[in-house]
């Protein structure tokens, strides 16, 4: 069964039903939605605290929400939450760890959700049934090693509260001002990082000013601007004849931002696009 959230457009989510018995009722056994394509994991697929999940969406600022549910809970509750990004205007890859705490059945469903931009209600939803009792995914924690996305850096993604960051980074992080933005900088590795809170509670941009850290293409602090257009061929060029100039990266509502100066990567930043590509983020 293939169900709009209107009669007239909107995302897709096709419903499996199966019947139990011969003369028995139909009941739900499967749902996918056109634009949350789900990878990891996979259906009856044994899994822990926290699970892995990936795979490729569209949605509303590229925002998938991801419960795990036991079989039989009530609507609305869950064993655990969290969130993905995928792509705006196109489909992208996602991928988080969501945390969840301890069932009391052997089986249940992990939810992707496309909520509405209206209301947050959801729209469309992917759900894949599994089991309980799996080894859970590794932690991983914020460090020399993590590397800068779109969305994000390491297990730290954009659009995490103050809170949330803290507890996904699995080290201190040392709340501090950053101009006129709060920030939050971890209290060793990675050195030169600061993630930025410019007009709410929620981390927006991250900056990376010294250091060794790398974007997941491998662009860091003393790249070549050549670097930066081999890595991410879309780039643009601003002002190139200007000692110090910028090279911007778009990838739907997010974007990075590279500072060069004698052309070499010198600073950079990955973020909220609207907010990144402003001259002064926090003056």
């Amino acid at each position: 069964i293939a169900l709009r959230p209107n009669t007239r457009a909107g995302a897709l989510t096709t419903l499996t039903l199966a019947r139990v018995g011969v003369e028995g009722p139909w009941t739900v056994t499967a749902a996918a939605a056109d634009r949350i394509q789900v990878t990891a994991p996979t259906r009856s697929a044994q899994i822990g605290s926290p699970v892995r999940v990936a795979g490729r969406a569209q949605a509303f600022e590229g925002h998938v929400a991801v419960e795990i549910r036991q079989n039989g809970m009530r609507a609305g509750s869950s064993l655990g939450k969290g969130f993905a990004l995928g792509g705006g205007d196109a489909m992208a890859p996602f991928e988080a760890t969501v945390g969840f705490r301890a069932p009391a059945r052997a089986t249940g469903a992990v939810l992707f959700i496309e909520p509405s931009a209206q209301d947050g209600t959801p729209i469309a939803a992917t759900v894949v049934g599994v089991r309980f009792g799996g080894k859970a995914a590794p932690a991983e924690r914020l460090g020399a090693e993590s590397r800068v996305r779109f969305d994000g850096i390491g297990p730290v993604s954009i659009l995490m509260t103050e809170a949330e960051a803290k507890h996904a980074a699995g080290i201190a992080l040392r709340t501090s001002n950053f101009g006129a933005c709060r920030a939050l900088k971890p209290e060793g590795e990675p050195a030169g990082v600061t993630l930025v809170m410019s007009g709410g509670d929620r981390i927006n941009v991250i900056t990376v000013n010294a250091g060794t850290t790398a974007t997941n293409q491998g662009v860091h602090i003393g790249s070549t601007q050549a670097d930066v257009l081999a890595a991410y061929p879309t780039a643009e060029v601003r002002n190139p004849d200007e000692q110090r100039h910028w090279v911007f990266v778009r990838q739907d509502e997010r974007a990075m931002v590279f500072e060069i100066a004698d052309g070499k990567v010198v600073a950079y930043r990955t973020g909220v696009r609207e907010v990144i590509e402003q001259d002064e983020i926090c003056a």
